[in-house]
């Protein structure tokens, strides 16, 4: 499929669009789906503008060459992405800030949370981060993800122990 982030035929531009023609590796499609709608409100209100035709048609070809090395040879792996890469993207094209200025518990909650579109549509100013924070704090987080983040968050601090214990003794051992 040629179509520059999943949405748009390089010499057609913006007039065009294609909003859910993406497959995301794991999750759900619709935060992507929303991201998307989101970018392209942006392009027709000419906040943001498309690369140039080169530009884009390249990067199609960056995106196959990526995509054969990353999933099996299949029509159905032509349109796959990662959700939490692509969002940060257009998230970023569109001037959404990902979770900067956010509470450590914030961004622990979104980062092994849903992963739902909220961290990808939230302003960094105090009134946000309550509203944010409500919105995610009512979305359930399951048992196997919020043991995934303690089993990280615990590796983290062991590891940062080690490196700690690590360098105490190559300084012990240049300096006796």
């Amino acid at each position: 499929m040629n179509l520059y982030m999943n949405m748009f035929v390089p010499e057609i531009g913006s007039s065009l669009s294609f909003i859910g023609l993406v497959q995301p590796e794991s999750g759900g499609l619709l935060s992507m789906s929303e991201m998307q709608a989101r970018w392209l409100i942006e392009l027709i209100k000419s906040k943001v503008a498309l690369p140039p035709v080169r530009s884009m048609k390249s990067r199609i070809e960056q995106d196959k060459e990526r995509n054969l090395k990353q999933y099996a040879e299949s029509p159905r792996h032509t349109i796959q992405r990662s959700p939490i890469a692509y969002n940060d993207e257009i998230a970023s094209w569109i001037g959404q800030p990902v979770l900067q200025g956010r509470s450590l518990g914030l961004r622990f909650r979104m980062i092994f949370g849903t992963g739902g579109v909220n961290q990808w549509t939230a302003r960094s100013d105090d009134q946000d981060d309550q509203r944010l924070s409500a919105a995610i704090r009512s979305v359930p987080v399951p048992p196997a993800m919020k043991m995934l983040g303690c089993i990280a968050v615990s590796g983290a601090v062991l590891l940062a122990g080690l490196v700690c214990i690590f360098l105490v003794w190559v300084g012990l051992l240049l300096f006796a």
